[in-house]
């Protein structure tokens, strides 16, 4: 996010990690991310994600923004699957 400095909370780096996914650049700032689930499938922990997308004649400004989500989880050996609701 070129010249913005966000807020990053503290983290508890002996117990936890951290997972930030970011869907790249957009067109405005109508875009969000969401964390939907996280789910332990014995071997893979898997994060799912939904990108919120501007609708019609919603206000928004027209500008380049970096959607981003920050979450923790416990520290894990675990593989780390991603899944992004609504895309192939």
């Amino acid at each position: 996010m070129p010249g913005l400095h966000p807020h990053l909370p503290t983290i508890d780096w002996a117990h936890r990690e951290a997972i930030i996914v970011a869907s790249g650049p957009r067109s405005s700032t109508g875009y969000v991310l969401h964390v939907v689930s996280v789910v332990d499938r014995g071997s893979r922990l898997v994060v799912t994600v939904r990108e919120q997308t501007p609708a019609l004649g919603q206000p928004v400004k027209a500008e380049i923004t970096y959607p981003f989500v920050l979450i923790t989880i416990p520290h894990t050996s675990k593989k780390l699957q991603l899944h992004f609701q609504g895309r192939p």
